[in-house]
């Protein structure tokens, strides 16, 4: 019941108003810091043998990047660092020349004898504009096709865990329902949540099974989380050792996942503190009892929730092709294998409310995990805005599926959820 004292609902909004400034004020920190770190004009990295670092030179790239000679012009007024001095490269360098670079070789040509100008570590990396400028069209394709295999992945989970929870549900009505979720988690970046709208409208069309429809919800949730962190947790393990830095980390969040809801279930550690017993003393007790009764069937079903994590690691594997044609259509080319370890992990720092739909946390993630991969960051970065992008366009459709004729129901429900959960925060 809605409190009849209006300066008690006051804490509570003011609470989540700082909380969305917060989020809001993180993100922007999270895409200014991408803004300054990414690489906007394509440079000639030069490094030396016995330099401690590359010198960075800026100009344009004529051609695409990834070939195996490419074609580099210095900026017109270059000024030659010490990696320079005294090579033949200088005056061309401060003439704003047309070089070739041979990154196998390590050498730099000049365009039009082939005269070996220097030699060492060279590379010729491009800004972002040349990046998207030079993505490879025939990937984007292959990449929709995954993301589309992704999500139809996470309908068929959620459909099982509802025929689970006995809450039974046409396979059509959980996809509807799951594309409506991503509508309000990608389009309106989460402002009420995806998973609040979806298991609002479920509940409603279970009302002699409201808690076990909610609970299927939570359930997906936490079964894609745990597959998520068990295919990161894999993929680490028989990898080399540029990722063994994030093996302890990976670890313990599959054993928090996999280990909170056991200890829930189990029936010793309930007996040791009197579990059975508490639950009806705390506050919304008789709703609680039965969310735990709920918890405990999908417990008692083992090989159908090995079947729904089977279904979140298919989920997982189609994002990570997803990211990987989008990576390589952008030039990259670390392995599959690299790839489920960045997007696996990437995801999972992703799905940590810090910021409107995880807004600048993917990109500096992506970002940072393709660099200690190898590759180059923004890549990493450019890679994470497509997938985005990706999934801002599924959850377009489900944007549209709620202007269709059926998508009343879903916009009362939306209506109703926000409502009382208002409601329940006030209170």
């Amino acid at each position: 019941m809605k409190s009849s004292d209006p300066t008690r609902a006051q804490p509570h909004s003011r609470l989540r108003l700082l909380l969305r400034l917060v989020s809001l004020a993180v993100g922007a920190a999270l895409i200014a810091l991408v803004i300054k770190t990414v690489p906007w004009r394509d440079s000639l990295n030069l490094r030396t043998e016995g330099a401690s670092e590359a010198e960075i030179y800026p100009g344009v790239i004529e051609g695409r990047w990834r070939s195996p000679l490419v074609r580099f012009r210095f900026d017109p007024v270059t000024q030659p660092g010490p990696a320079l001095a005294g090579s033949a490269l200088a005056a061309t360098a401060r003439e704003g020349g047309l070089v070739i670079v041979d990154f196998d070789a390590g050498q730099v040509r000049a365009a039009e004898s082939g005269e070996v100008l220097l030699r060492g570590a060279v590379e010729a990396r491009p800004g972002m504009p040349r990046a998207f400028g030079d993505l490879d069209l025939d990937g984007v394709p292959i990449a929709i096709l995954f993301l589309l295999l992704a999500s139809l992945f996470i309908v068929t989970r959620w459909w099982r865990l509802l025929l689970i929870a006995e809450c039974p549900t046409s396979w059509l009505e959980a996809f509807r329902l799951t594309y409506v979720g991503m509508f309000f988690n990608t389009i309106l970046l989460g402002s009420t949540g995806g998973d609040l709208v979806r298991a609002y409208v479920v509940v409603r069309g279970h009302t002699e099974r409201r808690a076990a429809a909610l609970t299927s919800v939570g359930a997906d949730r936490v079964i894609g989380l745990i597959g998520m962190a068990l295919l990161s947790a894999i993929a680490i393990e028989t990898s080399d050792q540029r990722f063994a830095r994030l093996a302890p980390w990976v670890l313990f969040t599959l054993a928090l996942l996999v280990g909170a809801p056991l200890a829930l279930v189990n029936p010793w550690l309930r007996r040791l503190v009197r579990f059975d017993s508490l639950l009806p003393r705390l506050p919304q007790g008789r709703r609680l009892a039965k969310i735990d009764q709920a918890v405990r069937t999908y417990a008692s079903r083992p090989g159908a929730l090995g079947g729904a994590l089977l279904l979140s690691m298919g989920n997982h594997l189609c994002a990570t092709a997803c990211c990987y044609a989008i990576g390589h259509a952008l030039g990259d080319t670390q392995s599959f294998h690299d790839y489920i370890c960045i997007v696996t992990v990437a995801n999972a720092v992703s799905s940590i409310p810090l910021s409107p739909g995880g807004l600048g946390v993917g990109e500096v993630a992506f970002g940072t995990l393709l660099s200690l991969a190898g590759g180059l960051y923004m890549i990493g970065v450019a890679t994470s805005l497509l997938y985005r992008l990706g999934l801002a366009l599924l959850g377009l459709g489900g944007g549209i599926v709620l202007l269709l004729p059926g998508g009343a129901q879903v916009r009362s429900g939306y209506a109703a959820a926000f409502e009382e959960n208002s409601a329940a925060q006030e209170s």
